[in-house]
């Protein structure tokens, strides 16, 4: 009887470990996505539009990955 509660504890802890780590890579996931999506969207913006926010072409991925991530590449 031991044995079976054993299992059924380490098959419930297992099924939360992979519940908490799909969780975790879903999230990182939509935050790259939207990295992409800010990124892509500065890009495209004309040097006048970067101009009239006081940013340079060569700002773009640090100012997209602090929106996005709350902090500068590393």
């Amino acid at each position: 009887m031991s044995v079976m509660s054993t299992n059924t504890t380490t098959l419930a802890s297992l099924s939360q470990t992979l519940a908490a780590t799909a969780s975790t890579l879903w999230q990182r996931y939509t935050r790259y996505r939207m990295f992409r999506i800010t990124l892509a969207e500065m890009q495209s913006m004309s040097p006048r539009e970067l101009a009239d926010f006081g940013v340079s072409r060569c700002e773009i991925n640090r100012i997209a990955h602090e929106c996005v991530y709350g902090q500068a590449p590393e």
